[in-house]
């Protein structure tokens, strides 16, 4: 006797219609930065996160 997962195998196209059919409702990303940053504020802020990772990843090195 099969169990109801090897029985229950649906094609491609049932899957695609039903998830054509699904309300499927995404959420706007929330701000996290307040309104007025511009693009180079963010990378700015994107490059010091990334500095501050790389020179405690290479702190830590140093004092093993």
């Amino acid at each position: 006797m099969k169990s109801d997962l090897q029985c229950n195998h649906p094609d491609l196209e049932t899957l695609a219609a039903v998830i054509a059919c699904s309300p499927i409702v995404v959420a706007k990303p929330a701000r996290i930065l307040p309104a007025g940053y511009d693009a180079v504020d963010i990378a700015i802020l994107d490059w010091i996160v990334n500095e501050s990772g790389r020179r405690r990843r290479g702190y830590s090195r140093a004092m093993s």
